[in-house]
């Protein structure tokens, strides 16, 4: 993968826009690593209101 552009809501590198897996032209100099962090939502998605 080479210049990867995320937004910041992916849940995956693969989400990210990036140019595919054709041609790798990197060498170690390019290497990167990521951190991912911050707070998790968790939502109830079976708790529904219904009318009375």
């Amino acid at each position: 993968m080479s210049n990867i552009q995320c937004k910041g809501y992916e849940l995956s590198l693969l989400e990210c826009k990036h140019e595919r897996f054709q041609h790798p032209d990197c060498n170690h100099e390019q290497d990167v690593g990521v951190y991912c962090g911050g707070k998790k939502s968790h939502s109830n998605h079976n708790s529904v209101r219904k009318p009375v």
